[in-house]
């Protein structure tokens, strides 16, 4: 059985501590049709990308279950599918068990595929991957309803990883270079200055080098 995997990790916030972590999965068959979801709360603290290779993981054992032996991964992380393609190495050492993970789990397929797809094809695992970080509402009898707080993605960019944790104020991405002349993104905001080094993959890239521009 051929399967389509959609897989989408997210952590708030997303900073060097460490954040409360989601994942989304979405199994199809080659025509579109969605045969199993899955969103869940990891344990523990971590980052996006250790949530994303979380959400790959779960969605590949998921797929082994069902008696997929070939797989199309999907996914808006440049950083994971372009380190599958070994196109990128794997520098975070937190990473390398997760990425080893992935690879054993391939060797289990008879044909493993991965492609890279804009965020906009993969709202659906982006949303699961949030649906269990998102805090519930407690409104007291003498209290009005008020608006739900939303930590969602947007199709552009996703809003919990680029507020401050402190203020939840939009921050600044700008491009620097180090003293080697590697780039890195820059995430400050305007009152408590500097936030983290965000990771180097879209939609980052794009917005720090519009303000850097």
């Amino acid at each position: 059985m051929r399967l389509v995997l959609y897989f989408d990790g997210a952590a708030f916030p997303n900073s060097p501590a460490g954040g409360d972590r989601g994942i989304g999965v979405v199994l199809q068959t080659p025509e579109g049709e969605t045969v199993k979801e899955v969103a869940d709360r990891l344990p523990g603290k971590g980052s996006s990308n250790s949530a994303e290779y979380e959400a790959l993981i779960r969605g590949l054992r998921t797929a082994r279950e069902m008696d997929c032996d070939e797989i199309m991964v999907r996914g808006d992380s440049q950083l994971i599918i372009r380190q599958l393609e070994g196109k990128y190495r794997v520098k975070e050492p937190k990473l390398r068990p997760l990425f080893d993970q992935v690879v054993k789990l391939a060797h289990e397929f008879e044909r493993f595929e991965v492609q890279w797809i804009p965020r906009e094809q993969n709202k659906l695992a982006d949303a699961l991957s949030t649906k269990l970080l998102r805090p519930q509402s407690v409104v007291k009898p003498d209290q009005p309803m008020k608006a739900k707080e939303e930590l969602g993605s947007s199709p552009s960019r996703r809003e919990h990883d680029i507020l401050c944790p402190q203020c939840r104020k939009p921050c600044q991405l700008t491009i620097q270079k180090s003293a080697n002349g590697e780039e890195r993104i820059r995430q400050a905001c305007p009152t408590h200055g500097f936030v983290t080094w965000a990771p180097f993959i879209e939609p980052f890239v794009t917005i720090a080098r519009k303000n850097s521009g």
